[in-house]
């Protein structure tokens, strides 16, 4: 009976998916309807969601792997909680409603876990592992990696990342992706790949790279940036082991095997040494 009450918030509709991201400290949640939807007492906020292929699966997709695009936004995900680890293995639900009665309609798609986060730009893509993949492929221990399993000032990295964030001036806007900034404050530091905040507007810049008193950023996007505006420099960490020694010294929080053979030497024979 209730199967058919179900059926029939479907025809002759077109479904909306809502995702709900359960973090660490916080719970995020999408949809891709026009307006916010009220599912079960709790909002779902519409425009976030830029792409999703959640299911556009190819024969090489892993099990019931997917993931979809959303945005830098402040009030729900700062770059400070991308790199720290508040949406490590983030729990991901997946629903299908119809908007009109999304309580009664509401049909759990999919769950997974949050196994990847790539920043591009302005934009956040989530790739999550579903159930089926993580339970194929046994996880049970840590594989063993040459570089670092930690998220860089997570409870494991032990880096107090609030206490090398530089506070400095930009000094000249060069064009419309870098910047002269006053490097007296810089202090020893991975920066490639990290963010700057405009102290003014609080809007959050990607870094591409520090070079002597010249920044550069991912994107051609400084309209905001003004000349003399105070800035904040965040750093960031490649995971590799002479970065964790020479910049951080922090070797005994490296949580990776830089030493241990590759794959290639692993499978070394006499015929492939040259």
């Amino acid at each position: 009976m209730k199967q058919k009450k179900i059926e029939l918030h479907y025809r002759n509709i077109k479904p909306n998916l809502c995702w709900k991201i359960i973090c660490k400290t916080k719970t995020l949640r999408y949809t891709d309807y026009s307006v916010d939807v009220n599912l079960n007492g709790e909002v779902y906020l519409h425009g976030k969601v830029t792409e999703n292929h959640s299911f556009e699966k190819s024969s090489e997709d892993k099990a019931d792997n997917y993931g979809f695009k959303t945005y830098f936004d402040d009030a729900d995900i700062s770059f400070d909680e991308l790199t720290d680890d508040e949406f490590e293995q983030a729990e991901v639900n997946v629903f299908m409603i119809n908007p009109s009665a999304p309580d009664e309609s509401c049909i759990m798609l999919q769950k997974g876990y949050i196994k990847e986060i790539k920043i591009q730009g302005s934009e956040i893509s989530f790739e999550v592992e579903g159930l089926l993949s993580r339970l194929s492929r046994g996880n049970i221990t840590k594989c063993y990696s040459a570089s670092c399993r930690a998220s860089f000032g997570d409870k494991y990295c032990k880096i107090d990342k609030k206490n090398i964030r530089v506070k400095s001036v930009i000094t000249k806007i060069l064009d419309l992706n870098s910047a002269e900034i006053d490097i007296s404050s810089l202090k020893k530091a991975y920066f490639e790949g990290s963010a700057l905040i405009d102290e003014t507007t609080q809007k959050t810049y990607r870094i591409k790279k520090i070079f002597k008193n010249e920044i550069y950023f991912d994107n051609p996007s400084l309209d905001n940036l003004t000349e003399d505006g105070e800035i904040t420099i965040l750093p960031s960490c490649n995971k590799e082991f002479a970065t964790c020694c020479n910049i951080y010294n922090n070797a005994i929080n490296f949580r990776g095997e830089p030493h241990l053979p590759g794959v290639d030497e692993l499978l070394k024979t006499a015929g492939t040494i040259k």
